[in-house]
């Protein structure tokens, strides 16, 4: 089955709620480590907001991963270079997807 949920309703009550009702996994089209970029996108989430529910998340036993899109038009070089770095050192995820 596939939902949508806004990250601002993912406290850590509602992450238990999900585990405790049989969810196995999450995933969030976060695209970007870029603010700008997501604001380019017109995502209408914070890139700090995202990294702190993906944490969230998984310290439940929900299997979390988030896609992420490299060469968006307008996306400039160091802000492609700044997605891939959080990618290598981020390690509250499970998986995740690149998408050019």
């Amino acid at each position: 089955m596939e939902t949508r949920i806004s990250s601002e309703y993912l406290d850590h009550s509602n992450c238990k709620l999900l585990e405790k009702s049989g969810c196995k996994l999450i995933t969030f089209g976060v695209e970007s480590a870029s603010q700008r970029v997501l604001n380019l996108m017109n995502k209408g989430i914070e890139f700090k907001l995202a990294k702190k529910v993906l944490k969230k998340i998984y310290d439940t036993n929900i299997i979390v991963s988030s896609t992420y899109m490299i060469g968006y038009p307008n996306e400039r070089d160091y802000e492609a270079n700044k997605t891939l770095r959080y990618l290598k050192k981020f390690k509250y995820l499970d998986g995740f997807g690149l998408n050019q």
